[in-house]
């Protein structure tokens, strides 16, 4: 595997280098977490996760809501 962080791991280690990628989302050592799923409030099925709604790249607050991809039902949190 190449990426510019091969110097880094012939000169630390590749498990300190790759522990390290992982902790930022990056690296071979990277497992991502597993979405939690709620019951949805409209069609009351175990579907529904919370995700980022009316994101803004002036620097604006972002919301989460609850979206349930079983009847597209979305709820502002």
């Amino acid at each position: 595997m190449y990426d510019r962080f091969d110097i880094f791991r012939d000169e630390m280690g590749a498990e300190i280098v790759d522990n390290f990628l992982a902790k930022f989302g990056l690296g071979p050592d990277y497992k991502p977490a597993p979405i939690t799923t709620q019951v949805c409030l409209s069609c009351l099925e175990d579907g529904a996760y919370l995700r980022e709604f009316g994101t803004e790249c002036d620097g604006g607050q972002n919301i989460m809501a609850l979206y349930c991809p079983n009847c597209k039902f979305t709820e502002e949190r």
